[in-house]
């Protein structure tokens, strides 16, 4: 009897010492636009976006005014401009990048954009935007590589990687733009085309 009350103690003890599984939810897609059309010229459109990028902090590969082709490189904090859903193993949830990523290691964000103009009519220019993220996620314990992950998608799509959140397991994590740099570029242009007289 004494036995058997010693192990059920241990299992309750057991029990309550057993971690709560992981809630994980992927990242929702979004209905958003990637393209605008600007009521101005094409020239007033194609001199705002050249403006716009020359002060950011994007690096500009190459431009051509005839085509209408601007090819532009990017990093930037993958919180910001990145969705991989949302994680919690107790409480309320919180971005996986920021409960779990930004946790284990180093994270990167780096990638390239096309942005094109395009003339429709005489007043009227369309812009749009299509970005290539690579997002890179390490692990590391005492400042070894334990395990790495990239995703790597576009505007638009995602991407899934298997990513190890144990020793022993791993667990498919999706990761889709935020579209916040989209959005970023789309307004300034027609923020700055508006101003333009």
């Amino acid at each position: 009897m004494r036995r058997m009350v010693m192990v059920v103690a241990l299992g309750v003890w057991l029990a309550s010492c057993t971690i709560p599984p992981a809630q994980y939810s992927v990242p929702t897609p979004r209905l958003n636009t990637f393209m605008v059309m600007i009521e101005r010229d094409y020239d007033t459109v194609w001199s705002a976006l050249v403006d716009h990028l020359s002060q950011s902090s994007f690096g500009i590969d190459s431009f051509e005014k005839s085509s209408g082709l601007i090819v532009v490189s990017f990093s930037g904090s993958p919180d910001t401009f990145v969705d991989c859903g949302n994680w919690s193993r107790e409480g309320s949830p919180a971005p996986y990048i920021q409960r779990l990523l930004l946790q284990r290691g180093p994270v990167s964000l780096q990638g390239k954009m096309n942005i094109s103009v395009y003339k429709m009519k005489e007043a009227i220019t369309r812009v749009r935007v299509n970005a290539r993220y690579i997002l890179t996620a390490d692990w590391t314990i005492d400042e070894e590589l334990f395990s790495s992950n990239t995703w790597t998608f576009d505007t638009g799509s995602s991407d899934s990687a298997l990513v190890q959140e144990e020793m022993f397991r791993k667990y498919p994590r999706t990761c889709r733009p935020s579209y916040e740099l989209e959005s970023s570029i789309l307004k300034a242009v027609q923020e700055i085309s508006a101003l333009s007289s």
